[in-house]
């Protein structure tokens, strides 16, 4: 199996601000990682979920149009995403190529984000890529625990992944995880929105439809 990745899932940033306190773009986590995800803003930026469910290998259509807001091109043109016009723009906060949104409130020095970066695949399918992800998240996840891993279809025929955690990545606290990804051409894309516990089910449903709108170009 090829090992390509670049280190980018244990990116910790620290403020709302969005000026980095660590990061690692050096190359490093191989192919088979957690859950590939730019790690948390203290204030913005993060990942996360829990159980054990592999993606099914039948796809879930979720129909009809996608939700209202501007469509985002990736500057690299690799990807292409419906943003809603409340999430901020906090790109570069956590490291080069990797675009990050504020998408709530900032509380208790931490505020929900969504990240979406690119990884190489390592020729993987879908299904394996995110099998691979589950098996070696505890590595890099501190408490991993899938909450729910499933196969859907975006509003614009895309293929995805969707795996929801929970765990401690960058930060020594407990956060809640949406991740989102598709696999094109030796290439992945993943969107993940980051929260606490505590904000998770309030704001799943908000998230979700954007980031199923997630495309490849």
């Amino acid at each position: 199996m090829k090992r390509s990745f670049v280190a980018l899932l244990l990116v910790v940033v620290a403020a709302c601000s969005g000026a980095a306190s660590s990061t690692d773009s050096a190359q490093g986590p191989t192919a088979s990682q957690a859950p590939p995800s730019a790690e948390p803003m203290t204030e913005a930026p993060a990942t996360s979920p829990a159980q054990t469910t592999v993606a099914s290998s039948v796809p879930t259509s979720t129909g009809g149009p996608g939700p209202a807001g501007g469509s985002f091109v990736d500057p690299e043109g690799a990807y292409r995403i419906t943003v809603p016009d409340s999430w901020e723009a906090r790109h570069g906060a956590i490291a080069e190529g990797i675009e990050v949104w504020l998408a709530g409130a900032v509380e208790d020095g931490f505020g929900p984000n969504v990240n979406v970066l690119t990884q190489a695949s390592g020729g993987m399918t879908l299904d394996e890529y995110t099998e691979s992800s589950i098996a070696n998240a505890p590595t890099f996840v501190k408490d991993f625990e899938v909450l729910d891993s499933r196969r859907e279809t975006g509003p614009n025929g895309t293929e995805l992944a969707v795996l929801e955690y929970s765990g401690e990545a960058g930060t020594d606290r407990p956060l809640r995880f949406l991740a989102v990804w598709t696999v094109n051409d030796g290439q992945a894309v993943v969107a993940t929105f980051t929260t606490t516990p505590e904000r998770y089910e309030e704001q799943r449903g908000d998230v979700l439809p954007y980031l199923l709108t997630l495309e490849p170009q």
